[in-house]
């Protein structure tokens, strides 16, 4: 619109200057002022020039928003039509030819569960051993009694020593297995060791006697495990157990086999679980198992204690 005007005006003064004889000279504008008057127009229509790119920007910009506001639109068609659907019908030939307002843009907030990566220990508890349940285990190893001392109850002042060589053990347990990775379980083992030799001595007096025999031992012990959650599938575990058990002697010269009453038993526990299969799960490690002084046909006190290095395969249901 300014610059139509000004052309306009240019025009005027040019035709007056042509066209108007009677204008004298003093009215005729000179050479400076239609020099400031060009340099005038000339500054407005850069103003208006600048003015124009800057709208020109700004639409650009408008129609970038609006084209990202419609990429990231997330409302669902059905919420539309919702809306529409909570409206009145009726009213006035007015209202209903009345355009609607363009309603404002909303912005939905999608919250958005956070997936936290799965370890090898999360996808075993969803299936098979680890999950919570109960389980059969068997288990077998070797067994390494260490030297007991000896009392002779019948004879006071004599002591002794009873060595015996390696064995092994066998057992086998039922248990259950809570998700938080306590297992509880009943075990029914057997130790099976071989003598070695048998000393005894009395004031400075030494007797000593290599006798083949058997010692062997019977326990039935409760047990608590805690498995240790790690990032792989292998676990490792602490266990403690108490129980009873029961210790037999059986000289191989000799008919007679000398047994125990049955006596207390404990017994510590740790290892490491690897799962094979979804519900079968193989366990090695140490266990330390003793029990009180048991008493052989109230004739010899002698101490029990062991050292167990055993495996185990475990089988969840």
């Amino acid at each position: 619109m300014f610059v139509r005007h000004s052309l306009k005006f240019l025009l005027v003064v040019i035709a007056s200057l042509t066209f108007s004889p009677t204008v004298s000279a003093t009215s005729v504008p000179s050479n400076e002022m239609l020099h400031v008057m060009f340099l005038e127009l000339k500054g407005k229509l850069i103003t208006v020039a600048k003015e124009n790119e800057a709208l020109r920007t700004e639409v650009g910009n408008l129609r970038k928003e609006v084209g990202s506001l419609r990429t990231k639109s997330t409302a669902p068609v059905a919420l539309q039509m919702a809306s529409l659907s909570d409206k009145p019908m009726g009213g006035s030939l007015a209202e209903a030819e009345t355009p609607a307002s363009e309603p404002s843009p909303v912005t939905i907030f999608a919250i958005k569960p956070q997936k936290r990566e799965m370890t090898p220990y999360d996808l075993d508890l969803t299936k098979g051993w680890w999950r919570e349940g109960n389980y059969v285990a068997i288990g077998g190893g070797l067994v390494e009694v260490e030297d007991a001392d000896l009392t002779f109850l019948d004879v006071p002042g004599i002591f002794g020593e009873l060595r015996s060589k390696r064995g092994f053990l066998a057992n086998g347990a039922l248990g259950h297995r809570f998700e938080n990775g306590i297992r509880s379980e009943l075990e029914f083992a057997y130790r099976r060791t071989f003598l070695d030799r048998i000393t005894a001595y009395r004031s400075g007096a030494l007797s000593t006697s290599n006798r083949n025999g058997t010692l062997m031992d019977y326990a039935i012990m409760a047990n608590g495990y805690y498995d240790i959650k790690t990032q792989s599938k292998i676990t490792p575990y602490l266990g403690v157990g108490i129980g009873v058990s029961r210790t037999y002697v059986y000289f191989d010269d000799d008919d007679n086999t000398d047994k125990t009453d049955f006596n207390f038993a404990y017994q510590l526990a740790a290892g490491l679980t690897y799962p094979l299969f979804p519900k079968v799960t193989i366990g090695g490690g140490y266990k330390f198992y003793a029990t009180k002084k048991p008493t052989y046909d109230d004739e010899v006190e002698a101490e029990y204690q062991s050292h167990n290095a055993e495996l185990r395969l475990l089988y969840g249901f």
